[in-house]
């Protein structure tokens, strides 16, 4: 941190930045935020914003990161609750990433805009990389293969499996290359077909629910 600014002053500027960088790159964009925006409500020099954030895109970063726990609570919930059957749980997962997708204010606009997501996933570190691993794809994989030992998924890789669902989540970057009016549809449908070749019907036609909604 640059001398000078005590410790008072170095979280106000942080937050600052933060709801300044949170609310520029949700209405105009990573691409078009300057650094002289983000700065200016925070009373500091350009130069003094490389003290907290090594770029604009490392912001943009750590405000994604700050959502990750909030979000991924919500997405296991989705994911561990196999009243419904494992069918439903798998499905409600699925539309529970999509929900993220469309309406976050920041994963949303990353969705619809290829060239900042690009400039973003160029960013991430690894060690961030080993945070979403820890929290958003080690508990899928867990669920995976508890679910398979019960006989309620498919057998295979359950990486391969996860990949399944993984590639259900990228579809939205493809958005503006399909037909607008069957788009909904169709990915509703690709859900649908997903959620229903992963599982295992029980032996009477029904769909096997979970024995509890206990997390690993």
């Amino acid at each position: 941190m640059p001398t000078g600014f005590t410790e008072q002053e170095r979280v106000r500027i942080d937050k600052a930045l933060r709801d300044t960088g949170f609310q520029l790159f949700t209405t105009q964009g990573l691409k078009k935020t300057s650094l002289d925006e983000l700065v200016t409500p925070a009373g500091i020099a350009k130069s003094s914003f490389y003290a907290f954030f090594d770029s604009r895109e490392a912001l943009y970063i750590e405000l994604m990161y700050e959502q990750v726990p909030e979000l991924n609570r919500w997405l296991l919930d989705e994911l561990y609750d196999e009243s419904a059957g494992t069918t439903e749980a798998v499905r409600a997962f699925m539309h529970g990433v999509l929900d993220i997708q469309r309406n976050n204010p920041l994963y949303s606009r990353l969705m619809s805009h290829s060239d900042e997501l690009a400039m973003v996933a160029r960013r991430v570190s690894p060690e961030q990389l080993l945070e979403t691993k820890r929290y958003l794809v080690s508990p899928i994989v867990e669920f995976i293969e508890r679910a398979q030992r019960a006989g309620r998924l498919i057998d295979g890789d359950p990486g391969v499996l996860l990949g399944v669902i993984q590639a259900v989540m990228v579809i939205p970057l493809e958005k503006d290359r399909l037909d607008p009016e069957t788009y909904p549809a169709a990915l509703e449908l690709l859900v649908d077909i997903v959620a229903n070749g992963l599982t295992r019907p029980a032996a009477d036609g029904t769909q096997p629910t979970g024995e509890d909604r206990t997390q690993p």
